[in-house]
């Protein structure tokens, strides 16, 4: 027997396979695809999927972040669930349950507390039952170990040592790869995967899978041969999430003949993808032709499947299911299987009856191509052979090129009236055309902006547009840009390229803000249609800046405390209580991030949001009261408030780790020892995903966030200094964050950023003053690979590092302290009578990462200060700043208000050194 008398009695005997790919001794000894399938091209898996799921734990209990014992409940402490039931019980479909929980669990949005709501019939263990409900929550638990989605955790370990192409992985409401299905790979790399486990998890002489992981999941678990129905190759036992088969083989397989069959006592892999109605027929084939096959190998063949019988007939137009629902062919298997979505359907017939030009609508978008009369047909996406019968069904044989149905689907459709509402335009971003006029045809245009920025933003539409476009727009539309530009004899319209942009000058408070009156920097030179609300930051002066603000505005920050809430906590998927520790009233801290929490939830997040402010007193009232019903509690605040909440919180006797605490940060830069230590005291085991910091400013809003990948390598570049200097060219370690292009772009100039942005006042250009600098994403990780640490994967943003203002202020609890402020302190008749006006302005920490204010002045030459020099001159400053500087005011709490003095003499080489430029704030 042969691969070629294999292939001619599937052919003969099967409809149909679609591809097959033979290893023995791993060598590929074959490889065969049916037009228009091939074996390269990624292709549904349906339950073949679950030996990836299992493999994933593998991975897992090797790194020691789960073990096969663990309860399946300790996982979930939100729901409760007392069966016992552990990993293992999962892994080998002994759940205990006596149907599949499938089609229950995922009536709602929330799976996984479906699943354990269900009762359980048997004790855990004891009696098996395909369950693809078990496999969901092997993936919902690798979602809780690991904080990263089964691709995003696979893809580093598994799929790229072993050269897979591109992966698609189904997911439920709350993003969760289903786990037991939807996995779409090409069946070459399923073959890879088979050849992995053959030789017991090492690819190429290096290990991949922990050792003998292979032989214990892909052994005899549990028994499955109760129901006689079965046939031979379903009898033979079950592993985790692998069959035994005959002939001392085992198999992961998927409904419709994708399979990965691995006979070791052969040296033999196959692996194939189909659409058949009848699987055991295929194996029968596998053993009657290919496990003793030592034919040659015949390299890679291209066949083609017959076409279907019978013509295209039936009415052209526009046809939408009549109930969106998932459909099935007329001869599904098992409810556990779960066929494509399809919403609509659009057919018109070609000239002359020649065929079909077909549109399908599904959940991955519209596809579009034209076919022949009974005959198979590839386009982009598609491949097909389609019909419209009489009785007003569609039948599809073979639909969306992954899915390997070639069983006639009948789908239930209903004709469009012509007097149904034609579908409305998306626009991608709706806020590149913005009232550009005054009065109430503005203002309608604003109201159409919000609503299809609205529906953007809960539809999960990226944004798009370049700065180049933003910056003509503005030029057009605002009218203190245009005359800004004027000024510098600026001609928009020259201005056509990147590089051309680079050569605008830069925006400052003091050439822009300070000079155009306020509404004159909004579109139109409308404020009331800019603006919604106001935000103030604290200016040198004392005087605040006002920030108008808009709804979409809101949505720009709300998108990057999504990528925090759902990518570092998980909280598509676990109940969280988000409490703002921000100050609230018109500082921007407080009120946006309440705001773009709201506008998560309100996307389908299990978030609530609470306001305590920065009130010690109330902060711990709310936790305490709310906490316990809910999964885990995210304190949003400047970290040295944050801490004081922890650390209070403690005296006071709460438990933290009992409520999964994690942090929302903002405002300034912190330590890794910082993270550490208030890690620790809060509960938090993960830092690279308990933790986040926000980089933002009262002029943009939110620029960027932290991200798993960002800790780990600012993790990383913490014990290395060395390295770090060469990556930030400083010993300063500052913070780092990955930002959108799309929503602010970035730039640098002399060490110091630049953005451009829209909003409310939009920005091009923008010099906000902060050291930092740029790193693209694939640059930062190489760098890390070059020097023996491994970063693994996660958002593909490029970085930005910020180490604070630069020059100019030091952030201490969020607020921006001024020179300014602290030199009319040193003004005072009282003191300057013994200073020279000289001083520098830091933040320092203690030994247990307590924030103050430190302040050094020099002491005028031959000075003789009162005894109560030091004292009086803390309480000097802390007067003026309170009385000018209004974010200290309300964001710094009472008792670190009071700066810590040191005098030092006139021309002290340290702080004063005679000759050198002053400067008048130092890091930290």
């Amino acid at each position: 027997m042969s691969v070629e008398s294999f292939v001619e009695a599937a052919e003969a005997q099967v409809d149909a396979l679609h591809s097959l790919v033979v290893v023995r001794g791993g060598a590929t000894v074959a490889e065969v695809g049916w037009r228009p399938y091939r074996v390269d091209r990624p292709h549904r898996l349906f339950s073949l999927s679950k030996s990836f799921t299992s493999t994933a734990v593998g991975l897992a209990v090797g790194e020691g972040r789960l073990t096969v014992d663990d309860p399946v409940a300790g996982f979930f402490p939100g729901v409760p669930h007392e069966s016992g039931m552990r990993v293992r019980d999962l892994l080998t479909m002994t759940s205990g349950h006596a149907a599949d929980t499938a089609p229950a669990m995922s009536i709602g949005p929330d799976w996984a507390a479906g699943f354990l709501r269900l009762p359980v019939e048997h004790p855990p263990g004891t009696h098996f039952l395909y369950n693809s409900g078990a496999t969901y929550m092997l993936s919902a638990i690798m979602h809780r170990v690991t904080g990263e989605s089964l691709l995003d955790y696979l893809r580093p370990r598994l799929f790229e040592p072993l050269g897979f192409g591109p992966a698609e992985w189904e997911t439920c409401p709350r993003g969760i790869e289903v786990g037991g299905w939807g996995l779409s790979l090409a069946a070459t790399d399923v073959a890879r995967f088979g050849t992995l486990l053959l030789q017991d998890g090492v690819w190429e002489g290096k290990r991949l899978l922990p050792e003998g992981w292979v032989a214990e999941a892909t052994a005899r678990q549990v028994p499955n041969d109760a129901d006689p129905a079965t046939t031979a190759d379903w009898r033979v036992g079950y592993g985790y999430q692998f069959w035994r088969c005959r002939h001392d083989a085992y198999r992961g397989d998927g409904a419709f003949g994708q399979f990965c069959v691995v006979v070791p006592g052969r040296s033999l892999v196959v692996a194939m993808t189909a659409g058949v109605p009848d699987m055991q027929v295929v194996l029968d084939l596998v053993w009657e032709h290919l496990l003793d096959d030592a034919s040659p190998p015949v390299g890679r063949v291209e066949r083609r499947l017959p076409p279907v019988t019978g013509t295209a007939s039936g009415p052209g137009g526009r046809f939408t299911v009549a109930k969106p629902r998932r459909v099935r062919p007329e001869d599904w298997r098992p409810s556990h299987e779960q066929p494509p979505t399809i919403k609509a359907i659009a057919f018109a017939g070609l000239p002359g009856g020649a065929g079909w030009s077909v549109t399908v609508e599904d959940a991955d978008g519209t596809h579009e191509h034209r076919c022949p009369t009974g005959d198979w047909h590839v386009d982009g996406a598609v491949a097909s052979n389609r019909g419209l019968d009489g009785a007003g069904r569609v039948h599809a044989a073979g639909g969306l090129r992954r899915n390997p149905v070639r069983a006639h689907l009948r789908v239930p459709v209903r004709r469009r009236r012509a007097d149904d509402h034609a579908e409305r335009q998306r626009i991608v971003r709706p806020d590149r055309s913005r009232a550009g006029v005054r009065g109430a045809g503005g203002r309608r245009m604003t109201y159409q902006r919000v609503l299809d920025g609205l529906r953007d933003f809960y539809a999960g539409v990226a944004p798009t547009g370049t700065a180049l476009e933003l910056f003509h727009e503005v030029a057009a539309t605002v009218p203190a840009y245009r005359a800004f530009l004027a000024e510098h004899g600026v001609d928009p319209a020259a201005v056509r390229t990147a590089a051309d942009l680079a050569t605008v000058p830069l925006l400052t408070k003091e050439n822009y803000l300070r000079r155009y009156p306020l509404p004159e920097r909004c579109r139109g030179g409308d404020l009331a249609a800019a603006a919604d609300t106001v935000a103030v930051s604290s200016g040198s002066s004392g005087q605040p800046t006002v920030w108008p603000r808009s709804v979409l505005d809101e949505l720009a920050v709300a998108r990057r405390f999504e990528d925090a809430l759902r990518d570092s906590f998980q909280a598509h998927e676990r109940t969280t209580l988000v409490v703002v520790c921000f100050a609230l009233g018109s500082w921007v801290g407080g009120m946006y991030t309440a705001a773009a929490c709201r506008h998560v939830a309100a996307k389908g997040y299990p978030v609530t949001v609470a306001t305590p402010g920065n009130s010690i007193d109330e902060i711990l009232r709310v936790v305490t009261e709310l906490a316990p019903h809910y999964e885990q509690v995210v304190l949003a605040g400047y970290p040295p408030f944050v801490k004081n909440v922890v650390d209070e919180g403690l005296r006071r006797g709460v438990d933290w780790p009992r409520y999964s605490i994690r942090m929302l940060l903002a405002g300034e830069v912190f330590s890794e020892q910082w993270r550490d230590l208030v890690g620790r005291r809060a509960g938090m085991l993960r830092p690279d995903f308990d933790s986040v910091s926000l980089y933002g400013t009262a002029d943009a809003g939110v620029l960027g966030n932290e991200t798993p990948l960002s800790v780990r390598i600012r993790r990383f570049l913490a014990g290395e200094p060395a390295l770090a200097r060469e990556v930030f060219g400083d010993s300063r370690l500052p913070t780092l964050v990955q930002y959108d292009p799309a929503t602010r772009y970035f730039e640098t100039h002399e060490g110091t950023l630049l953005f451009t942005g829209d909003g409310g006042v939009p920005l091009v250009r923008y010099h906000i003053a902060d050291e930092g600098g740029l790193i693209p994403h694939d640059d930062l990780v190489a760098f890390c690979r070059r020097h023996g640490f491994d970063p693994g994967s996660g958002s593909t943003h490029p970085f930005v590092y910020v180490f604070g203002r630069s020059l100019f202020t030091v952030s201490y609890f969020g607020a921006n302290v001024y020179p300014e402020n602290v030199t009319v302190a040193l003004e005072r008749e009282d003191v300057a009578a013994w200073v020279t006006g000289k001083f520098v302005l830091r933040v320092g920490s203690d030994a247990d990462e307590e924030r103050h204010l430190s302040l050094v002045v020099e002491l005028a030459p031959d000075a003789a200060p009162p005894s109560s020099a030091t004292a009086a001159l803390a309480e000097a400053v802390r007067s003026e700043l309170l009385r000018l500087n209004s974010e200290f005011a309300n964001y710094v709490p009472a008792a670190y208000q009071l700066p810590r003095v040191d005098l030092r003499a006139a021309g002290d080489p340290e702080w004063f050194p005679p000759g050198a430029k002053h400067r008048y704030t130092r890091p930290s």
